[in-house]
């Protein structure tokens, strides 16, 4: 599992900023999790970037995720390596969110899986 966070700083190619100002002009602004038009349209915009994100990453478009920000990423990929543990080992580094240690302290209040968690640089 990859995860890719730039501390919400990183700069954005000329054909992204095209992309989100044609989407910004144009629209549709429309939940794509509904049902009606405007919302299927959402969604198709959504599953192309997915699978324009899967191709550039050499993965599956069901293997690309997106999330609003780092407390929910950092919660998402925790919470699967708890439940389906490749790895007992997780290194983190300092820079990380405050989530992670709330999420250190539930992991040992449960007791669910055993796993070892490193901080670097210590």
């Amino acid at each position: 599992m990859i995860y890719a966070d730039f501390n919400g700083s990183a700069p954005l190619c000329q054909d992204v900023i095209d992309y989100l100002k044609n989407r910004l002009d144009n629209g549709p602004y429309a939940n794509p999790n509904a049902i009606l038009h405007l919302g299927q349209k959402a969604l198709m915009g959504m599953e192309n970037a997915r699978a324009l994100a899967a191709k550039k990453l050499g993965a599956l478009p069901k293997q690309v995720i997106f999330n609003s920000g780092s407390t929910e990423g950092i919660s998402q990929i925790f919470f699967s390596l708890l439940y389906k543990p490749k790895f007992k080992k997780i290194i983190l580094s300092f820079l990380e969110s405050n989530i992670l240690l709330s999420l250190i302290m539930l992991n040992s209040t449960l007791k669910m899986k055993a796993m070892n968690f490193t901080f670097f640089p210590h």
